[in-house]
């Protein structure tokens, strides 16, 4: 089953989101409970810290009204948030009271073995008694040997100030590790049954930690004042503490199921919005894989994919106008080489000898088609040979050249017919006329030559073709001038001219056109008349044999050179 582009383009979109909006949740959610715990402990520790560092400074400051000249100031008011009750000075050698700051009835001194007791205690002894009507504070100090202070103070009120302390339970114990008062901001049983050896049972150390009490979860810290008097203990539920936590962690899941609501809504409008073009242009490109190029997307978007759908409507309609221009070019091409087969016909294949010559020819082309032609007619007592070139090269040149080949082939019929042989000129005459009537822009030089076998002569004409050369048998060369006459239908008019030569057994007829001497090579170099005429003074072979030593010696000097036009030559020996 195929799966489209826009189902795996929302898949994987939603897939991604899904995974950064959780991986984003669980980080975030992580790092703020590791944040928010470390934040709660310190919130607990710096509650039973803070209340103790209150109570050490308040009994510190009983200790400095100790320091008082009492019996000098007989009139002393203390702030009512200190508690002060009253403050006595015993005189254990009067034994009585020398200084009151309240007079209070039944006052008893003390005795003589609870003198002993203080006696025996160093400078000055603070303790904390609990009672039915509040927390008290009794301070003793000793002024002289004689001399004992005694300072109570109510602390009930000091200590209810820290019931403001909010959503912790505050737990106060003595020195004996009992306790004498605690704050809870909700009613809590449990709490009311924590004992001090509970609270130390782990072995707990001072600070915040976990504390677990009859299957309930708390954070715990407790501080103890400076003097050890009083050990304060903080105390809230876990649950309580972080309820906050759960109650952002559940608007955070909130917030994301939301977010990937939204985002997946977003996705299947931009899925829809990007994969609708896309989904045309697949199918306008299948089309068109099935020749189906008359196609047309519309889409008025500026974007890329607007871009994209502009290209590929361009694009058709250049594969549309390239198939048309293909198809032509393969009709041109297909003509081309019919017309290539049919030149190739009229152009001999292979060498050829009978009893009285022996020829052997090289052709070339330029393109497909070439400009250039060379051929032979033979008879009994006379052998025509012909070459010619077009004035450029192509299927126009083939074109020309055929109707060059129809001429020569009709004249040669009509010298079969009457038995009469005609000259070269007569011959040039007529391809003329017909070339003049038929082609108004192409025209072409050629060469006539008529080989007598009895007389051992050769009759010429030329229009404007490269001059033959005969290879006599000592290496000299004769270059055969005729009369040059007009290219063959340049004028209606053009008159050429026959020459005559002896031509013996031992000597050989050369024929070319242009391209064999003007083609440059890799450096731009042309071979020119001059190296072919040494050339040709080395030969003193067959036709054959001097073909192929000319063939190899040419395209060793032309190299990687390219042939940019028509080669075409011949050797003809007599037998």
């Amino acid at each position: 089953m195929k799966t489209s582009l826009r189902t795996k383009f929302i898949i994987f979109i939603t897939i991604a989101i899904v995974a950064f909006d959780f991986i984003f949740l669980l980080t975030s959610v992580n790092l703020y409970n590791r944040d928010k715990e470390s934040y709660i402990y310190e919130n607990v520790l710096n509650s039973s810290r803070s209340i103790s560092q209150l109570l050490g400074k308040h009994f510190d400051q009983i200790r400095i009204i100790s320091n008082l000249d009492f019996l000098s100031q007989k009139e002393l008011t203390f702030p009512p948030s200190m508690g002060i009750e009253n403050i006595q000075i015993y005189d254990f050698k009067k034994k009585a009271y020398i200084y009151q700051l309240k007079q209070l009835n039944a006052l008893e001194a003390p005795q003589d073995k609870e003198l002993q007791k203080y006696l025996s205690h160093a400078e000055d002894e603070i303790s904390i008694v609990h009672g039915p009507d509040g927390i008290r504070l009794f301070y003793w100090r000793l002024l002289n040997q004689d001399q004992l202070l005694q300072i109570t103070s109510n602390i009930t009120s000091f200590i209810q100030t820290f019931k403001q302390q909010g959503i912790y339970s505050i737990l106060f114990f003595d020195r004996k590790n009992e306790r004498i008062l605690n704050f809870s901001p909700i009613q809590d049983q449990t709490i009311e049954k924590i004992s001090w050896v509970d609270l130390k049972k782990d072995g707990k150390q001072e600070g915040a930690q976990d504390f677990s009490f009859a299957d309930q979860e708390y954070i715990m810290s407790f501080s103890p004042t400076a003097d050890n008097l009083i050990k304060v203990v903080s105390l809230i539920h876990r649950s309580a503490a972080f309820s906050a936590s759960k109650n952002l962690i559940y608007q955070n899941i909130a917030l994301a199921v939301i977010f990937i609501g939204v985002s997946i809504i977003v996705i299947l409008f931009l899925a829809k919005l990007i994969t609708n073009p896309l989904g045309e242009l697949t199918r306008v490109a299948s089309d068109a894989g099935e020749g189906k190029y008359e196609q047309h997307i519309k889409n008025n978007s500026t974007d890329e994919i607007g871009i994209l759908v502009q290209a590929f409507n361009k694009m058709f309609a250049d594969i549309k106008k390239y198939t048309e221009e293909l198809k032509d070019k393969y009709r041109i091409e297909n003509e081309i080489k019919l017309a290539k087969g049919v030149q190739e016909q009229y152009i001999p294949k292979v060498d050829f000898h009978n009893s009285h010559i022996e020829l052997a020819g090289f052709y070339l082309p330029a393109s497909e088609c070439s400009g250039d032609w060379w051929n032979y007619r033979a008879h009994k007592d006379v052998t025509y040979l012909f070459i010619s070139d077009v004035t450029g090269h192509g299927l126009p040149s083939a074109l020309l050249t055929s109707a060059v080949n129809s001429c020569c082939a009709a004249i040669d019929n009509q010298i079969k017919h009457t038995g009469k042989f005609v000259n070269p000129s007569e011959i040039l005459k007529v391809i003329n006329d017909v070339i003049y009537q038929s082609s108004a822009n192409l025209m072409l030089t050629m060469c006539v030559a008529r080989v007598d076998h009895q007389r051992n002569k050769i009759v010429f004409s030329n229009a404007s073709h490269e001059f033959p050369l005969l290879i006599e048998a000592d290496g000299n060369i004769k270059t055969l001038l005729a009369n040059p006459g007009n290219r063959l239908g340049e004028t209606s008019n053009s008159e050429y001219s026959d020459a005559e030569l002896d031509f013996t057994k031992n000597d050989l007829l050369f024929m070319y056109t242009d391209g064999l001497v003007e083609n440059p090579n890799s450096i731009g170099k042309s071979w020119g008349d001059r190296a072919l005429l040494r050339f040709l003074k080395k030969i003193q072979h067959s036709p054959e044999k001097s073909r192929d030593e000319l063939k190899e010696a040419y395209f060793k000097f032309i190299e990687h050179g390219e042939v940019k036009d028509d080669v075409t030559f011949f050797f003809a020996k007599l037998l």
